[in-house]
């Protein structure tokens, strides 16, 4: 196997980790942290247009 595909498998395995933590009823929500400002920004904008 070569690097480059036991990344992307760790990769794989970590996500899928967080999506059953988000979709268990004990998850409330989570936080942003500084790095993830942008991300944070642009949700608020999205849920103020649709609303």
């Amino acid at each position: 196997m070569s690097f480059s595909d036991m990344v992307n498998q760790q990769d794989i395995a970590v996500c899928e980790r967080v999506q059953r933590g988000v979709a268990s009823r004990s998850f409330i929500r989570a936080y942003h942290t500084k790095m993830e400002r942008y991300c944070h920004q642009l949700i608020l904008r999205y849920r103020s247009e649709i609303n």
